[in-house]
Protein backbone atom coordinates (compact mmCIF):
# COMPACT_ATOMS: atom_id res chain seq x y z
CA UNK A 1 0.00 0.00 0.00
CA UNK A 2 1.01 3.35 -0.62
CA UNK A 3 -0.18 6.65 0.55
CA UNK A 4 -4.00 7.02 -0.65
CA UNK A 5 -7.08 6.21 0.27
CA UNK A 6 -8.18 2.48 -0.19
CA UNK A 7 -11.88 0.48 -0.23
CA UNK A 8 -12.61 -2.78 0.29
CA UNK A 9 -15.79 -4.38 -0.72
CA UNK A 10 -16.37 -7.65 1.86
CA UNK A 11 -19.20 -9.70 0.07
CA UNK A 12 -21.65 -12.43 1.53
CA UNK A 13 -23.01 -15.04 -0.54
CA UNK A 14 -25.38 -17.68 0.33
CA UNK A 15 -26.69 -19.98 -2.14
CA UNK A 16 -29.53 -18.58 -4.45
CA UNK A 17 -30.17 -15.85 -2.04
CA UNK A 18 -29.31 -12.33 -2.63
CA UNK A 19 -26.15 -11.55 -0.91
CA UNK A 20 -25.11 -8.91 1.05
CA UNK A 21 -21.81 -6.60 1.16
CA UNK A 22 -19.91 -3.93 3.31
CA UNK A 23 -17.11 -1.66 1.86
CA UNK A 24 -14.11 -0.66 4.09
CA UNK A 25 -12.11 2.70 3.73
CA UNK A 26 -8.30 2.37 4.27
CA UNK A 27 -6.53 5.78 4.23
CA UNK A 28 -2.55 5.37 4.27
CA UNK A 29 -1.25 8.89 5.02
CA UNK A 30 2.21 9.99 4.61
CA UNK A 31 4.40 11.46 7.03
CA UNK A 32 4.08 14.49 8.12
CA UNK A 33 6.48 17.39 7.13
CA UNK A 34 9.03 17.86 9.54
CA UNK A 35 8.15 21.89 11.28
CA UNK A 36 10.54 24.48 10.35
CA UNK A 37 9.44 27.61 12.50
CA UNK A 38 11.93 29.88 10.81
CA UNK A 39 14.80 32.04 12.08
CA UNK A 40 14.50 33.73 15.87
CA UNK A 41 13.09 37.49 14.84
CA UNK A 42 14.28 40.83 16.79
CA UNK A 43 12.14 43.55 15.97
CA UNK A 44 12.53 47.53 17.81
CA UNK A 45 9.60 49.95 18.67
CA UNK A 46 6.78 47.37 16.18
CA UNK A 47 3.84 45.42 17.05
CA UNK A 48 3.60 43.67 13.97
CA UNK A 49 5.86 40.91 12.45
CA UNK A 50 5.41 37.92 9.87
CA UNK A 51 5.93 34.65 10.45
CA UNK A 52 8.12 32.27 8.19
CA UNK A 53 6.92 28.77 8.51
CA UNK A 54 7.60 26.36 6.35
CA UNK A 55 5.30 25.36 3.69
CA UNK A 56 3.79 21.47 4.59
CA UNK A 57 4.00 19.30 1.52
CA UNK A 58 3.18 16.11 3.47
CA UNK A 59 -0.01 17.36 6.16
CA UNK A 60 -1.15 20.93 7.54
CA UNK A 61 0.91 23.21 9.51
CA UNK A 62 -0.68 25.41 12.21
CA UNK A 63 0.45 28.10 14.52
CA UNK A 64 0.28 28.57 18.36
CA UNK A 65 1.42 31.13 21.47
CA UNK A 66 3.22 29.05 23.68
CA UNK A 67 4.28 31.91 25.85
CA UNK A 68 5.09 36.22 25.99
CA UNK A 69 4.40 39.05 27.55
CA UNK A 70 0.64 39.24 26.28
CA UNK A 71 -1.64 37.00 24.28
CA UNK A 72 -0.71 38.02 20.41
CA UNK A 73 -2.94 37.84 17.81
CA UNK A 74 -2.02 35.15 14.97
CA UNK A 75 -3.69 36.45 11.84
CA UNK A 76 -4.13 32.98 9.86
CA UNK A 77 -3.00 30.10 12.22
CA UNK A 78 -2.78 27.66 9.26
CA UNK A 79 -0.39 30.00 7.15
CA UNK A 80 3.23 29.47 7.49
CA UNK A 81 3.62 33.04 6.24
CA UNK A 82 0.71 34.73 8.83
CA UNK A 83 1.20 38.11 10.24
CA UNK A 84 1.36 38.47 13.88
CA UNK A 85 -0.35 41.85 15.62
CA UNK A 86 -0.62 42.66 19.24
CA UNK A 87 2.73 42.59 19.99
CA UNK A 88 4.48 44.32 23.29
CA UNK A 89 8.50 44.85 24.27
CA UNK A 90 8.83 41.46 25.57
CA UNK A 91 10.17 37.86 24.27
CA UNK A 92 7.46 35.51 22.54
CA UNK A 93 7.48 31.75 21.99
CA UNK A 94 5.02 30.47 18.91
CA UNK A 95 5.23 27.16 18.01
CA UNK A 96 5.20 25.79 14.07
CA UNK A 97 2.81 22.13 13.77
CA UNK A 98 2.80 20.17 10.97
CA UNK A 99 0.38 16.81 11.69
CA UNK A 100 -1.03 14.46 9.04
CA UNK A 101 -3.76 12.78 10.31
CA UNK A 102 -2.95 9.57 12.51
CA UNK A 103 0.87 10.16 11.73
CA UNK A 104 3.21 11.75 14.45
CA UNK A 105 3.55 15.01 13.44
CA UNK A 106 6.26 17.64 14.20
CA UNK A 107 7.11 21.03 15.97
CA UNK A 108 9.69 23.60 15.87
CA UNK A 109 9.48 27.09 18.33
CA UNK A 110 10.43 30.19 16.96
CA UNK A 111 11.29 33.05 19.33
CA UNK A 112 10.29 37.21 18.95
CA UNK A 113 11.96 39.61 20.92
CA UNK A 114 10.53 42.59 20.77
CA UNK A 115 12.77 45.67 21.69
CA UNK A 116 11.51 49.66 22.22
CA UNK A 117 13.14 52.33 21.59
CA UNK A 118 15.65 54.13 23.86
CA UNK A 119 14.52 57.13 25.56
CA UNK A 120 16.49 60.48 25.22
CA UNK A 121 19.59 60.88 27.35
CA UNK A 122 22.06 63.33 29.11
CA UNK A 123 25.86 62.73 29.19
CA UNK A 124 25.71 65.35 31.95
CA UNK A 125 27.04 68.94 32.29
CA UNK A 126 29.95 69.98 30.63
CA UNK A 127 33.35 70.28 32.66
CA UNK A 128 36.22 72.57 32.90
CA UNK A 129 38.82 71.76 35.11
CA UNK A 130 42.18 72.63 36.57
CA UNK A 131 45.09 70.58 35.64
CA UNK A 132 43.48 67.47 36.74
CA UNK A 133 44.56 63.52 35.19
CA UNK A 134 40.64 62.60 36.64
CA UNK A 135 37.00 63.65 36.13
CA UNK A 136 33.75 62.49 37.07
CA UNK A 137 31.32 61.54 34.80
CA UNK A 138 27.28 61.68 34.99
CA UNK A 139 25.39 60.35 32.64
CA UNK A 140 21.79 59.85 32.82
CA UNK A 141 20.75 56.01 33.75
CA UNK A 142 19.19 54.53 30.84
CA UNK A 143 15.46 53.37 31.48
CA UNK A 144 15.53 50.81 28.30
CA UNK A 145 18.71 49.37 26.98
CA UNK A 146 21.65 49.97 27.75
CA UNK A 147 24.73 52.50 28.27
CA UNK A 148 28.34 53.10 26.92
CA UNK A 149 31.15 55.47 27.41
CA UNK A 150 33.49 56.10 24.55
CA UNK A 151 35.57 58.60 23.32
CA UNK A 152 35.04 61.17 20.45
CA UNK A 153 38.16 63.20 20.49
CA UNK A 154 40.67 64.14 22.72
CA UNK A 155 44.25 64.87 23.32
CA UNK A 156 44.90 61.41 24.33
CA UNK A 157 42.62 57.94 25.28
CA UNK A 158 41.65 58.13 28.98
CA UNK A 159 40.67 55.04 30.58
CA UNK A 160 36.81 54.73 32.04
CA UNK A 161 36.72 52.83 35.21
CA UNK A 162 33.00 51.51 34.31
CA UNK A 163 32.39 51.98 30.48
CA UNK A 164 28.80 50.35 30.84
CA UNK A 165 28.09 52.55 34.28
CA UNK A 166 26.37 56.04 33.53
CA UNK A 167 28.31 57.48 37.01
CA UNK A 168 31.95 56.66 36.27
CA UNK A 169 35.47 58.23 36.60
CA UNK A 170 37.72 58.97 33.90
CA UNK A 171 41.37 58.65 34.66
CA UNK A 172 44.91 59.20 32.37
CA UNK A 173 43.77 62.92 31.17
CA UNK A 174 46.39 65.91 30.08
CA UNK A 175 46.07 69.30 29.15
CA UNK A 176 43.57 70.00 26.37
CA UNK A 177 39.18 69.12 25.11
CA UNK A 178 37.58 65.93 25.42
CA UNK A 179 34.59 64.66 23.53
CA UNK A 180 32.88 61.67 25.60
CA UNK A 181 29.53 60.33 24.30
CA UNK A 182 27.68 58.41 26.11
CA UNK A 183 25.13 55.95 23.97
CA UNK A 184 21.95 53.88 24.84
CA UNK A 185 21.53 50.99 22.59
CA UNK A 186 18.45 48.52 23.02
CA UNK A 187 19.23 45.51 20.88
CA UNK A 188 18.39 45.95 17.29
CA UNK A 189 17.12 49.60 17.70
CA UNK A 190 18.85 52.79 16.58
CA UNK A 191 21.15 53.97 19.53
CA UNK A 192 20.54 57.56 20.69
CA UNK A 193 23.97 59.59 22.42
CA UNK A 194 24.80 62.73 24.09
CA UNK A 195 28.04 64.25 24.21
CA UNK A 196 29.82 66.16 27.11
CA UNK A 197 32.97 68.03 26.70
CA UNK A 198 35.19 67.63 29.59
CA UNK A 199 38.30 70.69 29.36
CA UNK A 200 41.33 70.31 31.66
CA UNK A 201 43.16 73.93 31.64
CA UNK A 202 46.59 73.96 32.87
CA UNK A 203 47.10 75.22 36.61
CA UNK A 204 47.58 79.33 36.95
CA UNK A 205 50.63 80.32 38.45
CA UNK A 206 50.45 79.65 42.46
CA UNK A 207 49.94 83.07 43.81
CA UNK A 208 51.87 83.99 46.99
CA UNK A 209 50.68 87.26 48.36
CA UNK A 210 54.11 88.38 50.31
CA UNK A 211 54.85 87.82 53.97
CA UNK A 212 52.47 89.70 56.48
CA UNK A 213 53.74 92.88 57.50
CA UNK A 214 52.99 95.16 60.49
CA UNK A 215 53.11 98.27 60.70
CA UNK A 216 53.43 101.61 62.90
CA UNK A 217 50.41 103.64 62.49
CA UNK A 218 50.07 104.69 58.51
CA UNK A 219 47.52 105.38 56.01
CA UNK A 220 49.55 103.91 53.24
CA UNK A 221 51.51 100.55 52.48
CA UNK A 222 52.15 98.59 49.45
CA UNK A 223 51.22 94.67 48.05
CA UNK A 224 53.97 92.43 46.95
CA UNK A 225 51.95 89.46 44.90
CA UNK A 226 54.50 87.02 42.71
CA UNK A 227 54.28 87.52 39.11
CA UNK A 228 52.11 86.08 36.88
CA UNK A 229 53.22 83.49 34.57
CA UNK A 230 50.30 81.41 33.41
CA UNK A 231 46.67 83.75 33.81
CA UNK A 232 45.82 86.89 35.57
CA UNK A 233 46.15 88.42 38.98
CA UNK A 234 43.53 90.53 41.07
CA UNK A 235 44.37 91.77 44.86
CA UNK A 236 40.97 91.74 46.41
CA UNK A 237 39.81 93.16 50.57
CA UNK A 238 38.99 90.22 52.05
CA UNK A 239 38.63 91.99 55.77
CA UNK A 240 39.79 95.06 57.40
CA UNK A 241 38.54 97.86 60.04
CA UNK A 242 37.71 100.03 56.23
CA UNK A 243 37.28 99.95 52.83
CA UNK A 244 40.86 100.80 51.45
CA UNK A 245 42.01 102.14 48.13
CA UNK A 246 44.03 99.07 46.30
CA UNK A 247 45.70 101.43 43.39
CA UNK A 248 46.44 99.00 41.24
CA UNK A 249 44.32 95.83 41.68
CA UNK A 250 45.28 93.96 38.38
CA UNK A 251 49.18 94.28 39.71
CA UNK A 252 50.92 92.40 41.36
CA UNK A 253 52.57 95.27 43.34
CA UNK A 254 50.84 98.36 44.02
CA UNK A 255 49.91 100.52 46.74
CA UNK A 256 47.25 100.62 48.97
CA UNK A 257 45.61 104.00 50.67
CA UNK A 258 43.86 104.76 53.46
CA UNK A 259 44.25 102.36 55.54
CA UNK A 260 42.58 102.69 59.91
CA UNK A 261 44.10 101.65 62.93
CA UNK A 262 43.25 97.25 62.74
CA UNK A 263 44.28 94.11 60.75
CA UNK A 264 43.44 93.90 57.32
CA UNK A 265 43.61 90.45 55.22
CA UNK A 266 43.97 91.07 51.44
CA UNK A 267 43.72 88.24 48.93
CA UNK A 268 45.72 87.84 45.72
CA UNK A 269 43.97 85.47 43.18
CA UNK A 270 45.42 84.30 40.24
CA UNK A 271 43.09 82.93 37.74
CA UNK A 272 43.10 80.97 33.96
CA UNK A 273 40.20 80.41 32.44
CA UNK A 274 37.40 79.05 35.35
CA UNK A 275 41.04 77.86 37.09
CA UNK A 276 41.77 80.38 40.13
CA UNK A 277 43.98 79.82 43.17
CA UNK A 278 44.48 82.91 45.55
CA UNK A 279 46.45 83.51 48.94
CA UNK A 280 45.84 85.98 51.69
CA UNK A 281 48.33 88.20 53.36
CA UNK A 282 47.92 90.22 56.57
CA UNK A 283 48.52 94.17 57.34
CA UNK A 284 47.96 95.34 60.76
CA UNK A 285 48.31 98.86 61.25
CA UNK A 286 49.51 99.37 64.96
CA UNK A 287 47.82 102.33 66.52
CA UNK A 288 50.08 104.80 68.59
CA UNK A 289 51.38 103.28 71.75
CA UNK A 290 49.48 104.25 74.84
CA UNK A 291 52.25 105.67 77.32
CA UNK A 292 50.80 105.36 80.97
CA UNK A 293 52.83 108.22 83.06
CA UNK A 294 52.69 109.36 86.71
CA UNK A 295 51.48 112.44 84.99
CA UNK A 296 50.09 114.30 83.97
CA UNK A 297 51.16 117.59 86.65
CA UNK A 298 54.26 116.94 89.07
CA UNK A 299 54.66 119.53 91.55
CA UNK A 300 57.90 120.45 92.14
CA UNK A 301 58.80 122.69 95.44
CA UNK A 302 61.52 123.50 97.64
CA UNK A 303 64.46 122.85 94.96
CA UNK A 304 63.48 118.94 95.49
CA UNK A 305 63.48 117.00 92.36
CA UNK A 306 61.03 114.24 91.29
CA UNK A 307 60.55 111.11 89.21
CA UNK A 308 59.04 110.94 85.89
CA UNK A 309 57.54 107.05 85.18
CA UNK A 310 56.58 106.23 82.16
CA UNK A 311 55.26 102.34 81.71
CA UNK A 312 53.71 100.74 78.02
CA UNK A 313 56.90 100.91 75.77
CA UNK A 314 59.95 99.05 75.76
CA UNK A 315 62.32 101.49 75.27
CA UNK A 316 62.00 105.41 76.27
CA UNK A 317 63.07 108.50 75.15
CA UNK A 318 62.20 112.30 76.99
CA UNK A 319 62.94 115.43 76.10
CA UNK A 320 63.55 118.36 76.73
CA UNK A 321 66.98 116.79 78.75
CA UNK A 322 67.54 120.14 80.54
CA UNK A 323 67.61 119.58 83.88
CA UNK A 324 66.71 115.34 83.50
CA UNK A 325 69.13 113.32 84.53
CA UNK A 326 68.93 109.97 82.63
CA UNK A 327 66.50 110.68 79.75
CA UNK A 328 66.49 107.34 77.52
CA UNK A 329 65.29 105.51 80.93
CA UNK A 330 61.61 105.03 81.47
CA UNK A 331 62.22 107.08 85.18
CA UNK A 332 64.14 109.67 84.44
CA UNK A 333 64.78 112.60 87.76
CA UNK A 334 64.00 115.95 86.92
CA UNK A 335 64.57 119.02 88.77
CA UNK A 336 64.04 121.95 86.57
CA UNK A 337 64.11 125.72 87.52
CA UNK A 338 60.81 126.41 86.43
CA UNK A 339 57.36 124.74 85.13
CA UNK A 340 58.41 122.33 82.03
CA UNK A 341 56.38 119.83 80.22
CA UNK A 342 58.32 117.21 79.90
CA UNK A 343 57.66 114.67 76.71
CA UNK A 344 57.98 110.97 76.72
CA UNK A 345 58.34 108.62 73.22
CA UNK A 346 58.25 105.10 73.72
CA UNK A 347 59.11 102.80 71.04
CA UNK A 348 58.27 99.00 71.49
CA UNK A 349 59.39 96.13 69.83
CA UNK A 350 58.64 96.60 66.46
CA UNK A 351 59.45 100.32 66.10
CA UNK A 352 55.91 101.48 66.70
CA UNK A 353 55.91 104.57 69.12
CA UNK A 354 53.57 106.92 71.34
CA UNK A 355 53.94 109.44 73.09
CA UNK A 356 53.24 110.97 76.46
CA UNK A 357 53.48 114.29 78.70
CA UNK A 358 53.71 115.01 82.58
CA UNK A 359 54.04 119.14 83.92
CA UNK A 360 56.89 119.37 86.57
CA UNK A 361 54.84 122.59 87.79
CA UNK A 362 57.95 124.06 90.39
CA UNK A 363 56.47 126.17 93.08
CA UNK A 364 56.89 129.89 91.98
CA UNK A 365 57.93 132.31 94.41
CA UNK A 366 58.36 134.81 92.26
CA UNK A 367 55.31 136.82 91.01
CA UNK A 368 55.95 139.88 88.81
CA UNK A 369 53.28 142.05 88.63
CA UNK A 370 51.52 143.07 84.95
CA UNK A 371 51.79 146.88 86.25
CA UNK A 372 52.03 149.89 88.61
CA UNK A 373 50.93 153.31 89.25
CA UNK A 374 54.06 155.54 90.27
CA UNK A 375 51.48 158.70 91.09
CA UNK A 376 52.73 159.31 94.81
CA UNK A 377 49.73 158.54 96.48
CA UNK A 378 51.81 155.43 98.46
CA UNK A 379 49.81 152.84 96.80
CA UNK A 380 51.51 150.51 94.26
CA UNK A 381 53.90 153.35 93.60
CA UNK A 382 57.10 151.05 92.96
CA UNK A 383 57.52 147.84 90.40
CA UNK A 384 57.72 145.58 93.24
CA UNK A 385 58.52 141.84 92.40
CA UNK A 386 56.81 139.72 95.41
CA UNK A 387 60.47 136.93 95.86
CA UNK A 388 63.29 138.98 94.23
CA UNK A 389 65.11 138.92 97.46
CA UNK A 390 65.83 134.87 97.05
CA UNK A 391 67.44 135.48 93.85
CA UNK A 392 70.83 137.74 94.45
CA UNK A 393 72.35 138.66 91.22
CA UNK A 394 69.06 139.08 89.76
CA UNK A 395 68.87 141.64 86.92
CA UNK A 396 66.08 144.07 85.63
CA UNK A 397 65.64 145.53 82.63
CA UNK A 398 62.88 147.72 81.32
CA UNK A 399 62.38 148.96 78.13
CA UNK A 400 60.00 150.44 75.71
CA UNK A 401 57.56 149.63 72.51
CA UNK A 402 60.74 150.73 70.30
CA UNK A 403 63.24 148.10 72.30
CA UNK A 404 64.95 151.15 73.86
CA UNK A 405 66.68 150.19 77.66
CA UNK A 406 65.04 152.96 79.91
CA UNK A 407 66.20 150.92 83.22
CA UNK A 408 68.39 148.67 84.56
CA UNK A 409 69.29 147.22 88.06
CA UNK A 410 71.37 144.66 89.49
CA UNK A 411 70.22 142.90 92.24
CA UNK A 412 66.87 144.81 92.18
CA UNK A 413 65.32 145.72 95.70
CA UNK A 414 61.74 146.48 94.37
CA UNK A 415 62.78 150.76 94.32
CA UNK A 416 62.33 151.56 90.34
CA UNK A 417 59.17 154.31 90.75
CA UNK A 418 59.45 155.24 86.86
CA UNK A 419 62.12 157.46 86.80
CA UNK A 420 64.74 156.08 84.06
CA UNK A 421 67.82 155.51 84.48
CA UNK A 422 69.03 155.13 81.14
CA UNK A 423 67.67 157.31 78.54
CA UNK A 424 64.47 157.74 77.32
CA UNK A 425 61.50 159.68 77.16
CA UNK A 426 60.28 161.56 80.50
CA UNK A 427 56.76 163.60 82.01
CA UNK A 428 56.92 166.15 83.38
CA UNK A 429 57.97 164.96 87.14
CA UNK A 430 60.53 162.81 85.14
CA UNK A 431 58.73 159.54 85.20
CA UNK A 432 58.65 157.83 82.08
CA UNK A 433 54.82 158.46 79.95
CA UNK A 434 51.66 156.08 81.14
CA UNK A 435 51.52 153.16 78.65
CA UNK A 436 52.79 149.46 78.07
CA UNK A 437 56.20 148.49 78.87
CA UNK A 438 58.25 145.39 78.15
CA UNK A 439 60.46 144.00 81.27
CA UNK A 440 62.83 141.05 81.44
CA UNK A 441 64.15 140.06 84.89
CA UNK A 442 67.23 137.73 84.68
CA UNK A 443 67.40 135.08 87.34
CA UNK A 444 70.39 133.42 86.45
CA UNK A 445 69.41 130.35 85.70
CA UNK A 446 66.26 131.65 83.89
CA UNK A 447 65.08 134.78 82.43
CA UNK A 448 61.07 136.23 82.94
CA UNK A 449 59.66 138.85 80.11
CA UNK A 450 56.31 140.10 80.16
CA UNK A 451 54.74 143.12 79.47
CA UNK A 452 54.36 145.76 82.11
CA UNK A 453 52.06 148.83 82.12
CA UNK A 454 52.18 152.20 83.47
CA UNK A 455 49.57 154.54 85.10
CA UNK A 456 48.68 158.09 86.74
Amino acid sequence: MIPGVYFYSWTFNSGSCSSTSDIIQITVYDSATTANAGTDQSICHSNTTTLQGNTATSGLGLWSFISGPSFPSITNPADPNSTVTNLVPGVYILRWTISNGYCTGSSDDMQISVYDLPLQTDAGQDQMLCGLTSALLSGEQPFIGNGNWSVVSGPNTPVFACASCPSTIMTGLTIGTYTLRWTISNAVCTSISDDVIVTIIDHPTIPDAGPDQRLCITDTSSLYGNTVVTGTGQWSLVSGPSIPNILYPDSSVTPVQQLQAGTYVFRWTISSSNCSQYDDVSITIVPPLTIITNGPVISLCNNEAVTLAAAGAVTYSWSPVDHLLNANSDNPIANPYHTTIYTVVGTDQTGCTGSATIEVNVCDTLIIPDGFTPDGDGVNDYFVIVGIENHPSNQVHIFNRWGNLLYEKTNYDNTWDGIPTVGGLKFGSGKVPPGTYYYAVDLGAETRTGFLVIKY
